[in-house]
């Protein structure tokens, strides 16, 4: 990435790193209290809410569209996004939203409908699919807060980065200063030709071990295509 027009486009997952997916599945249980205590590193919000899968996609689906097209910004949300999209005009790339459907049909329409409540009724720059990996390649970025799916878009020939958050390897409450730092700026320097290990500056201590497995099995996916 050290030339400076080498950049095609920029993937930006949305549950989890433009629309706090969490804090709207606990409000659907009334459980609320735990965004603050939450389990450090722990991903599967069932669990944590003692349900069992079924039990807890039913009650999300319950509130049809409507829950998906209300979840809250994060203080970052529209600083990241205008921040990426002046990188991405430098580059004469495009930024676009790329996010996952959950198996109910109301999902894909709540979802554009966030989208256009936030980025406008004409926004029109994202892609709904499960299957991210099928937009890897050498001059696209893939921010996203689920470890595999990055670690399977470097697989494909792609340059994942891990959003920090707390139900993952990082394992901290991200703050805009620390997404600033832990997304854009290392974007930035890849773009000056520094290297990958620029990119991780953040980390929760009880999460270190877990967040090494996951650094090493992504640099197996950029170097050896190893998935």
């Amino acid at each position: 990435m050290a030339d400076n027009k080498e950049l095609e486009a920029i993937l930006v997952d949305l549950d989890g790193v433009l629309a706090n997916f969490l804090l709207g599945a606990l409000r659907v249980f009334d459980r609320e209290d735990l965004y603050h205590n939450w389990p450090v590193g722990q991903w599967g919000i069932a669990e944590v809410l003692g349900v069992n899968t079924t039990q807890f996609w039913c009650a999300i689906s319950e509130r049809g569209y409507r829950f998906w097209e209300d979840l809250p910004e994060y203080p970052w949300t529209r600083e990241l996004w205008a921040v990426l999209q002046e990188i991405a005009n430098d580059q004469h790339a495009k930024l676009i939203v790329c996010t996952a459907p959950s198996r109910d049909p109301e999902c894909a329409k709540g979802k554009v409908m966030w989208m256009h409540r936030v980025f406008g009724p004409k926004f029109m720059d994202f892609v709904i699919t499960n299957k991210k990996f099928l937009m890897a390649k050498e001059k696209a970025i893939l921010i996203d807060d689920r470890e595999d799916t990055v670690i399977r878009f470097c697989a494909e020939g792609g340059f994942g980065m891990l959003f920090p958050g707390r139900t993952n390897s990082y394992g901290l409450e991200p703050t805009t200063d620390i997404v600033m730092e832990a997304i854009v700026e290392p974007i930035l320097r890849g773009l000056a030709g520094e290297p990958l290990d620029t990119m991780f500056p953040y980390r929760n201590p009880e999460c270190s071990e877990r967040f090494d497995k996951f650094f090493g099995k992504m640099c197996n996916a950029i170097y050896r295509g190893v998935y």
